[in-house]
This record gives structure tokens, C-alpha cells and sequence, in this order.
């Protein structure tokens, strides 16, 4: 991977770090952990609230795809490579949800984050058993999500964004999150 696209990783989440921890507010933001079943892959996750309205949300897990084989049965293959995420989250309507009485518990609400998303390329592997070779990637992506909680300990996620993304043989290029998924939270504390 590039040292450039490494640095671009790197260096807005030392500063969001800074920044979000820099505050000293008491946070109603919950310290939990996740399981999290996206649309295309399994995650786990722990969230650590920076102060305010302010969250890390940090995660590893398999992301997966869909596509064709090249066997000669031309049967369609699903693929998972192993993905690092690092979620600096901004919840910006908290306080509204809570003045109508609204629930906030395992936090819930709207959020802006900034996405960053790493491919490694390790323990890559498809269901027809063949070796998979996955390109190193690091994708930042700007994004809005909403989470509701379902039922106790399950909440429902979903993210929109559109950022830019380094691949190491196609270069960069447009990077999209469209985000869908479904947790089961271990509340750290609640």
C-alpha cells in the first residue's frame, strides 16, 4: 500500500482523536460492544464515547461479495476478505430525541461519521474453496447514518456516504457506503 494513502488514514484519525478527546463534557453516549450482521459481511465492534456528542466506533470483522465463478460450471461464488474499520461518529440530535421523551439507550439517533475502511488482505476466502486474492485497499467516506433500536439488546443501522478510496493495483477512484445492518449490543455500560 502506498505510503501516501497510509498517511491519509493515518493522520484524520490521530486529529479526530485529538479533538473528540480534547473535551471534558459528560457524555450520554454508551461504552458498548456489537455484534454486527451487515448486508454483505459480519462485523465486531466496540464504541467508545470521546465526550459529548462524540463516539468511536471501532470494528473488524469478514466483508463479503457476489460473484461469478471461473470454474467451468459458471456457478456464482460468494467471496470475504477480513476489513478494519475506524468510525469517528458525530450524534447530532440527541438532545431533540431526548426533549420529546424519545429513546436514546444503546445509542440511538443520527450521527455524521468520517469512514475509514482497510482491506489487509488476509484470510480472504470463497465458498467453492478456491483461493482468493483481494486488492489492499484504505477507503475515507463521509457519511450519515441513522440507528434504531429493535428489541433489547438489537438495533437496526444504516449508512449513506460517498468518499474516495486508494486500491493497490486499480489506484483511486469513487468509494461508496451504503451501510445495512443489523447488532446485538453488549452494553460496557448503559
Amino acid at each position: 500500500m502506498k505510503t501516501n494513502a497510509m498517511k491519509f488514514l493515518f493522520i484524520p484519525v490521530l486529529i479526530c482523536l485529538t479533538v473528540f478527546t480534547s473535551t471534558n463534557a459528560q457524555t450520554a453516549l454508551d461504552e458498548q460492544l456489537k455484534v454486527e450482521a451487515k448486508l454483505l459481511g459480519l462485523m465486531v465492534g466496540y464504541e467508545k464515547p470521546l465526550g459529548g456528542d462524540f463516539l468511536l466506533n471501532l470494528g473488524v470483522g469478514q466483508l463479503g461479495g457476489f460473484g461469478p465463478s471461473i470454474n467451468r460450471n459458471r456457478n456464482a461464488d460468494f467471496y470475504f476478505t477480513t476489513a478494519f474499520e475506524v468510525e469517528p461518529r458525530y450524534y447530532y440530535n440527541r438532545n431533540r430525541r431526548l426533549s420529546k421523551g424519545k429513546n436514546v439507550q444503546q445509542n440511538v439517533g443520527n450521527y455524521l461519521a468520517l469512514q475509514f475502511m482497510g482491506v489487509p488482505n488476509w484470510a480472504s476466502w470463497s465458498t467453492n474453496g478456491r483461493d482468493v486474492v483481494f486488492e489492499k485497499s484504505v477507503t475515507a467516506i463521509p457519511t450519515w447514518g441513522m440507528r434504531r433500536k429493535l428489541a433489547k439488546n438489537i438495533v437496526f443501522d444504516l449508512e449513506l456516504g460517498i468518499g474516495y478510496g486508494w486500491w493497490e493495483i486499480d489506484g483511486s477512484q469513487v468509494a461508496l457506503n451504503l451501510g445495512i445492518g443489523f447488532a446485538y449490543v453488549f452494553g460496557v455500560s448503559n
